[in-house]
């Protein structure tokens, strides 16, 4: 009985430090395409914001199913976790940038 409860203990232990490691990653790449949205909103660049909304970095995130899975998760990405922050800081900068389209294309 004692080896079964040490096994589920450091089974425990094992599948902690790998959700661990992902949210730290996940934290990391959302970080990454912040930094990319930042740089294309401070430059005004054109080419730059246009090839990062084309490539959609959030889609990778997406495609990777443990990603996915924490975003989705409130206890890992939702409300006053620093993943859920930065989810939300990327929203807002895609719809920034969305709207300086607008207004360019069609204000006169």
């Amino acid at each position: 009985m004692k080896k079964l409860l040490a096994i589920v203990v450091l089974g425990l232990l094992l599948a902690s430090n790998a959700l661990a490691d992902d949210i730290n990653e996940l934290n990391n790449k959302l970080i990454e395409i912040e930094n990319r949205m930042d740089n294309c909103l401070n430059t005004k660049d054109k080419e730059l914001c246009d090839r990062i909304i084309m490539e959609n970095p959030i889609l990778e995130i997406l495609g990777n199913q443990s990603f996915a899975k924490l975003l989705m998760s409130p206890n890992h990405c939702g409300v006053g976790t620093k993943c859920g922050a930065t989810n939300a800081r990327i929203l807002s900068k895609f719809k920034t940038r969305r709207i300086l389209l607008y207004k360019k294309n069609f204000i006169c």
